[in-house]
């Protein structure tokens, strides 16, 4: 790791967040961080090995980056790719301002016992009350006259400093702290396990060897594969700017139309289109996973069908409110998590073990070096008794002295069972440390600890599931269906959570939760997985990144809000219309609970007080435990039966549209992999793979063209660029 590989992965960084959300809302491109393959990442990766290739040939090697920079490089510029858009900066300042809007358009929102924004805690919430128009109208519908971009002055940056400084501390702890469990998780999950990390691969495939030239560039097969598909795309691409002259290659079969009979899936119906990145990636999956998610969506259909026959609908509800789908996903995240958990069981006690500060296996630590860690234990417990449980000091100073001096006592006796990196031990304790932030800040806004709790364990439960889908199955367009609230409403009842509880967990999950395909955790995960393949420090490369997360984190937000203010924000797009269903679902929990004349105890009860009003929602819970039985079932099958065709994978799809879409090109490339093996064995398909590599480089370099050329038009001529449709990979 040099130094001009950290600076320039903070410049591109610094880049990406900067540029992000202009490219997507102002010059109304597609976005670029649209999934978990980033196509501004990895193609500005093929141009800069490509130039760094030609440097050395001109300049002499020592001028060339080597792979391992490039692998750095490309690290932190994936970190960065989760900071600005829908995974964290995009959907702050939308929590913290739209519940004031539908405020204003939603008639029961401020009428009766439901005051929305009265309910909402202070913090959480952007001040308006002597708004003259400026902060909330301004966001909406923009400051600026006619083609005039405003001046940074002009952004009432004073009315947003107080909830600024609730939510950026919120989001980073929790987001350091998950960097943290990627570098918990990294070694089991590519060495003990050997998960495929297929992104990753693609990534290494690129980066240059000793000579300064990248291998999979000398090969016939990769311009075999990659000149037809970037070929095909820039058709495609060119004939939105001229459709009289060039006809669209279409690689899609729309029906769509089978949403009206299928109503419980999760999109628009099925959509079959073949994409060679997702053929690509394929490839390099274990058979049984990519057959097990390419097959899941039919499968999910066909019993959907035959429950609807009986009369019991897996469709209702508000889009990641309490249905059947919600639990069944939740279900199957929480028994991929527990699978997970059982595979790692050794690696993972061992770590927290160390991030507890108890001794290493055979280290015997000098006595004053374990009273130092006895003191540590008791002032993080009393700390954590203080801010998190609320106790007070009479029960937070014995608390810690008593946790000081049980682990005093307990160090010489309980130390670690094995060997742990030492990025584990240090990402565990980075973990306990961010999460304690998290889960103060959760009680601040007025949450018992015991939902906090809860709430922290169900988010850290998502993000780890959804960085293990990317690492196992390389679906880069991924999403989840379901959030901490709408569960616990389902496994307590509205009388024990109560309406305020329920709104103020609502508003918390809509600026982590509503997109965790997009969260920073997987591409970190990605990004330590790549610098571990090119042999950089993997331990200095999590540093660096949450160095980019502290730098860039805030540049996003502020460009956010800048371009808000200035075009006007976008309400239509996802963070901004899910911000209604807080506020529209704490008015209907309200009606209820009143007409049932159970409002004042849901107001009134907290902490252990709710177990004795706990109402579990039955239904919904058997499909939830229904889920996680058969996950843990389908793992527990995989790991006993050599020939079962499944992969517990398949229940974080189940009918979400990410598995539709990816289902036609998944099996395809299942397909092209069986055949090449049972045809020409380990040789030929190791000779197949840089024509695998060419589909996905064709089909991000084709990606990356519409993005400067539409934002080099845009500078220019001051109008937007004809968009792309659709996905391009």
């Amino acid at each position: 790791m040099t130094l001009r590989s950290i600076i320039l992965g903070l410049l591109g960084g610094s880049a990406i967040c900067a540029f992000s959300f202009f490219n997507d809302r102002v010059v109304n491109q597609q976005m670029l961080v649209p999934h978990q393959l980033p196509p501004i990442v990895y193609g500005a990766l093929i141009v800069g090995v490509l130039l760094s290739g030609l440097a050395c040939r001109h300049l002499g090697k020592r001028r060339g980056i080597t792979a391992s920079e490039w692998a750095v490089i490309a690290a932190l510029w994936l970190v960065a790719c989760g900071i600005p858009g829908w995974g964290l900066m995009e959907c702050v300042p939308p929590t913290a301002i739209m519940t004031h809007h539908y405020a204003q358009v939603e008639p029961g929102w401020r009428s009766g016992a439901a005051d929305v924004v009265a309910t909402v805690p202070e913090q959480m919430l952007v001040n308006v009350d002597s708004d003259d128009g400026t902060v909330l109208n301004g966001y909406v519908c923009g400051l600026a006259q006619g083609d005039q971009h405003i001046p940074i002055r002009a952004v009432p940056w004073g009315s947003w400093a107080k909830t600024v400084t609730f939510w950026l501390p919120f989001v980073l702890a929790l987001t350091i702290g998950m960097f943290g469990l990627a570098a918990v998780v990294h070694r089991q999950w590519s060495e003990h396990e050997s998960l495929p990390y297929p992104i990753s691969t693609f990534a290494h495939a690129l980066l240059p060897g000793d000579d300064g030239t990248v291998a999979v560039l000398r090969a016939p097969l990769f311009w075999v594969g990659a000149a037809p598909i970037l070929l095909m795309q820039l058709n495609n691409y060119l004939a939105q700017w001229f459709p009289v002259l060039l006809i669209p290659i279409r690689l899609r079969v729309d029906l769509s139309s089978l949403y009206v009979a299928l109503p419980f899936l999760n999109g628009p119906g099925f959509s079959y289109q073949l994409s060679f990145a997702v053929l690509g990636l394929a490839y390099f999956l274990r058979t049984n996973v990519a057959f097990s998610v390419g097959v899941v969506p039919y499968l999910y259909t066909a019993i959907a069908l035959v429950l609807g026959a009986y009369g019991v609908s897996l469709s209702g509800g508000d889009h990641l409110g309490g249905n059947y789908n919600t639990f069944l996903f939740a279900g199957g995240y929480l028994g991929v998590f527990m699978l997970m958990l059982y595979t790692g069981r050794h690696y993972y006690r061992n770590a927290l073990h160390q991030g507890l500060l108890f001794p290493a296996a055979g280290a015997t630590p000098a006595t004053s070096t374990r009273q130092i860690r006895a003191a540590l234990v008791g002032v993080i417990v009393a700390a954590t008794l203080l801010l998190v449980c609320r106790t007070g000091w009479l029960w937070a100073l014995p608390g810690g002295v008593a946790a000081g001096l049980l682990h005093s006592w307990a160090a010489p006796r309980l130390t670690a069972r094995g060997p742990v990196d030492q990025q584990a031990v240090w990402g565990m304790r980075v973990f306990i440390a961010g999460i304690l932030v998290f889960l103060a800040l959760l009680v601040s806004l007025g949450l018992d600890w015991q939902l906090a709790v809860l709430f922290a364990a169900i988010t850290v439960v998502t993000f780890v599931v959804v960085s293990r889908a990317v690492a196992e199955t390389g679906a880069f367009l991924f999403g989840t269906f379901f959030l901490p609230g709408a569960l616990l409403l389902g496994f307590a009842g509205a009388v024990a959570i109560g309406p305020r509880t329920a709104l103020t967990m609502a508003l918390a999950s809509s600026a982590i939760l509503l997109a965790p395909g997009w969260a920073p955790m997987p591409f970190m995960v990605q990004a330590l997985k790549l610098a571990d393949m090119a042999k950089a420090d993997v331990h200095k490369t999590a540093k660096c990144g949450i160095a980019v997360l502290l730098l860039c984190a805030p540049l996003a937000l502020a460009v956010t809000l800048y371009w808000s203010y200035d075009r006007g924000a976008p309400i239509r797009v996802w963070p901004h219309a899910a911000n209604q269903y807080p506020g529209r679902d704490m008015v209907r929990m309200t009606a209820r609970l009143q007409a049932q004349g159970m409002l004042d105890t849901a107001a009134s009860v907290s902490g252990w007080e709710r177990l004795p009003h706990l109402s579990p929602n039955r239904p919904q819970v058997v499909a939830f435990v229904i889920a996680a039985a058969l996950t843990v079932l389908c793992g527990w099958c995989g790991l006993r039966l050599t020939k079962w065709p499944f992969h517990p994978v398949m229940f974080l799809f189940l009918g979400s549209f990410h598995g539709q879409w990816i289902s036609v090109s998944l099996l395809a490339g299942c397909a092209v992999k069986a055949g090449v093996i049972r045809y020409g064995g380990a040789d030929l398909y190791n000779r197949v793979k840089p024509l695998m590599v060419g589909f996905i480089a064709g089909s991000v370099v084709a990606a990356t063209i519409p993005t400067i050329v539409g934002g080099v038009y845009y500078l220019a001529t001051g109008m937007a660029p004809p968009r792309m449709p659709g996905s391009v990979l």
